[in-house]
């Protein structure tokens, strides 16, 4: 016959006393390499499979936020190499469009993370900066839709 529990602070040292000392070791070991194990049975994993097939398991758990991740990433590293741009535009130009296009897909990475939303704050300023990174995010994608095949290096 089970006991009404009281107070939760005297079932927790109940259950404490109950626990077997071994079972407290394994749990403890168990919280401590919780980091290592998901590294090595998750994380090492999906490097292969970048490797192999240029995304993995876990990018397409959230495949927006990755791809946001990633194309304002490459645009990034396209923008700082000044090679190649299109031929009717200078380079300043060029410039100013990756600008663009990098400051939109990482204002979709902020809408997807909801990296504006301000708790307590009125429902009217949130919705008006998330108004204002979806045009961003609109404009980003569309320079990217357009100059897709300049993208290159």
């Amino acid at each position: 016959m089970t006991k009404a529990i009281q107070d939760i602070n005297t079932f927790l040292e109940e259950l404490d006393r109950m626990t077997p000392w071994w079972k407290k070791i394994y749990y403890w070991f168990y919280r401590k390499t919780r980091d290592i194990r998901f590294f090595i049975f998750d994380e090492v994993p999906c490097y292969f499979h970048r490797a192999k097939k240029g995304y993995s398991y876990i990018d397409t758990w959230s495949f927006d936020a990755y791809l946001c991740r990633v194309i304002a990433g490459g645009v990034g590293d396209l923008k700082n190499r000044h090679f190649g741009r299109p031929a009717d535009l200078s380079a300043e130009e060029w410039d100013e469009i990756l600008g663009k296009i990098i400051d939109g897909f990482l204002a979709g990475q902020k809408i997807i993370d909801m990296d504006f939303w301000v708790v307590g704050d009125d429902a009217g300023t949130n919705m008006k900066m998330e108004n204002r990174l979806r045009v961003e995010f609109e404009e980003g994608v569309d320079l990217f839709k357009k100059y897709f095949f300049h993208l290159w290096d």
